[in-house]
């Protein structure tokens, strides 16, 4: 599989998808069935790490594949943070803001592992004082 998706820590609530090499709509299809099933295993928020630095080709489809994982994406989807996201994973997002908001809204491009870390725990900070 070109896309290898799993719990990003023990509290499960983040996961992450690695993307590598040539990618297949069937490769996609699957991680987003797999993340699906995992969101819905916990009740909590779970923020998406997708780590694309290593994609060499995406399938011509990408835009229905959004449209597929927007209407199967479970409420409690959290941020969702792009590693390494080239122009064309930037114009993707900026396409789906329109035709899937829910997919593509608190997305966040960032340059690494630790930057979406980061970003995910200051999202919690800012949240928890807004509840102060």
């Amino acid at each position: 599989m070109a896309v290898k998706v799993f719990w990003d820590n023990d509290e499960k609530t983040i996961i992450r998808a690695v993307y590598e090499g040539k990618l297949s709509a069937e490769d996609y299809y699957r991680a987003i069935d797999q993340v699906v099933t995992m969101m819905k295993s916990v009740s909590h928020e779970v923020h998406n790490i997708y780590h694309r630095e290593q994609i060499r080709s995406a399938p011509r489809n990408i835009l229905q594949i959004m449209q597929y994982a927007h209407q199967r994406l479970p409420n409690n989807l959290g941020l969702r943070i792009v590693i390494g996201g080239n122009q064309v994973t930037r114009t993707f997002v900026n396409v789906g803001r329109v035709i899937a908001p829910h997919l593509t809204e608190g997305t966040y491009f960032v340059d690494s592992v630790a930057e979406a870390h980061h970003l995910i725990q200051k999202h919690l900070a800012e949240r928890e004082r807004a509840k102060a």
